[in-house]
């Protein structure tokens, strides 16, 4: 998978236009790798989505591990967090949705009886999707907030 800044730009211009990811009448069914992005991408989102590429076509998911906030979180969890994101890299990326969010959206939410908020704001939702099985695409949902001008994986943690 290749996706430099270039092709983010091209992929916007085909969401932009209204274009489906895969052209009407072609044999060919490989996604556009960018189902949806912002159009007006601020520096910080422009460096991670290219911190995501290249962790995706390396299959190397210590860049996006390292884009995990771990404030908050007990050491206990960190093995199990980090799998999380080393998971949803082997499984490869057929194409992503990135989303500017409202941090007001991602509150308080139960899990497993115990209320938990996100150890940042959740400014920003990644969605990666994946080939399972060889034909079916699944996903996986990633919430991100900002720390040191950065954007980084948030952690349910809890209140």
């Amino acid at each position: 998978m290749t996706l430099r800044i270039a092709t983010l730009c091209i992929g916007l211009f085909v969401v932009a236009c209204g274009k489906s990811p895969r052209q009407s009448g072609s044999n060919d069914s490989k996604p556009t790798p960018v189902q949806s992005i912002p159009a007006d991408l601020t520096e910080s989102e422009r460096e991670f989505l290219e911190t995501m590429e290249q962790a995706f076509s390396r299959s190397d998911p210590a860049p996006l591990v390292a884009r995990i906030c771990w404030d908050g979180v007990d050491d206990k969890f960190h093995d199990q967090l980090d799998d999380y994101i080393v998971e949803g890299v082997k499984r490869g990326m057929k194409s992503f949705d990135f989303q500017r969010v409202d941090p007001k959206t991602h509150t308080k939410r139960d899990e497993d009886g115990t209320t938990v908020i996100e150890n940042l704001p959740v400014m920003w939702k990644l969605i990666v999707y994946h080939t399972s099985n060889g034909a079916m695409t699944v996903s996986t949902e990633y919430l991100l907030g900002a720390k040191g001008g950065k954007i980084h994986f948030t952690n349910a943690i809890a209140q």
